[in-house]
């Protein structure tokens, strides 16, 4: 589960799933970190999302989470109808099922102050090639 919670100016984010991005940061060790394991709770139910921050999920950043969020809206305009404003976006390679987006919403009553909100297929949006070059340096056809 979480630990706490990074303030970052604008919102506080579980500080599990930003040390993801401090993890996939180049170091100078001979070997990778291990990867951080962090549950991330459904919004609707007691279903959880199982990651390894750093080795198969991202917290995106500021800059891309706004651009993800304005293609989610663009491909699917009924979720701006419900309001759909996720706190973050989370980048994941689910077992099984390839990349996706985990839109994540702050719950005070849920494990980590934080829950996935909705998920997409990444394969539907342009900017999951150039997304996963960033944050994994690698090809989009790669697992």
């Amino acid at each position: 589960m979480f630990a706490g919670s990074v303030s970052t100016g604008r919102a506080a984010f579980p500080a599990a799933l930003l040390l993801g991005i401090v993890l996939a940061a180049p170091t100078l060790h001979a070997e990778p970190p291990a990867a951080t394991p962090v549950a991330v709770q459904n919004c609707v139910g007691s279903d959880t999302i199982e990651l390894r921050a750093g080795e198969d999920s991202m917290l995106l950043d500021d800059a891309d989470r706004d651009a993800m969020v304005t293609d989610m809206l663009k491909r699917y305009p009924v979720l701006g109808r419900d309001g759909f404003v996720p706190a973050a976006v989370l980048l994941w390679r689910k077992p099984g099922s390839g990349w996706v987006y985990v839109a994540l919403r702050r719950q005070a009553d849920k494990p980590g102050g934080v829950c996935a909100l909705a998920s997409f297929s990444a394969a539907a949006f342009e900017l999951t090639a150039p997304l996963l070059r960033k944050y994994f340096v690698i090809a989009p056809g790669r697992s």
